[in-house]
């Protein structure tokens, strides 16, 4: 794949054995032996989610990599400023709300930090909604206040 998800739509077409054997192999390895961070990125998986990006794909992120894996250590997403994301047909609220949904830890928005505005009102939005899923959230509260307490 050599599309940047900055400027426009990135889609990897690897089966999901293919993707087992090789691209998600180190993956695994590093989140079942660390206390890392795992950045989610935006390409899409078209064997798994042809529909959205990695990083707020209920497929990738509930289905394989929190269920299938048993990964319970921070998800972060890349920079959600990134034209992936905001040019998706989700746009970036959305794509904020179902990444949060999905069990994604961490939000990053680091080129356009105006855009933390649109992301945070969506989710104000969707708690005001009862949009927002109470149980991923309160997971998420627990990983992330473990995470604090072992940098501390």
């Amino acid at each position: 794949m050599d599309t940047d998800t900055h400027l426009e739509d990135a889609q990897l077409k690897m089966s999901v054995a293919e993707l087992t054997q090789a691209d998600w192999v180190p993956f695994r390895e590093v989140m079942s032996k660390t206390n890392a961070f795992t950045m989610l990125g935006h390409a899409q998986l078209i064997a798994v989610d042809h529909d959205h990006p990695v990083s707020f794909s209920q497929q990738v992120v509930t289905d394989i990599i929190r269920d299938k894996w048993q990964h319970n250590g921070i998800l972060i997403t890349d920079d959600f400023s990134m034209h992936a994301v905001y040019g998706s047909r989700d746009g970036l609220e959305a794509a904020t709300v179902k990444a949060i949904n999905a069990g994604v830890d961490l939000i990053l928005m680091a080129y356009d930090t105006d855009l933390y505005y649109n992301a945070m009102n969506a989710l104000l939005q969707a708690e005001s909604a009862n949009r927002l899923d109470i149980t991923v959230l309160k997971s998420s509260n627990t990983r992330l206040k473990q995470a604090i307490r072992k940098i501390l």
